[in-house]
């Protein structure tokens, strides 16, 4: 999966397992952005998520990525 393809919209949304950064995430993927899942929830948590996404939005690609963004080195990785 390569969400950076040119022509692609990508966000990424921090907490976005729940409350407000869900809410953000399921605006942006209805208008067509792939999004760029990420926050702390248990892995049967955040499978669901992404299958919800999914299924909701099937023209978009949501993929989840681990980073604690207390941590420099996290924040580097979430956006290689």
């Amino acid at each position: 999966m390569h969400l950076l393809r040119k022509g692609n919209k990508v966000a990424l949304v921090t907490g976005s397992l729940s409350g407000i950064g869900l809410g953000i995430a399921h605006s942006l993927a209805s208008r067509g952005y792939n999004i760029i899942l990420n926050g702390f929830a248990s892995d049967e948590e955040i499978k669901k998520t992404v299958n919800d996404f999914k299924t909701k939005y099937p023209t978009t690609e949501p993929f989840y990525v681990f980073a604690d963004l207390t941590k420099p080195a996290d924040c580097k990785k979430i956006v290689e």
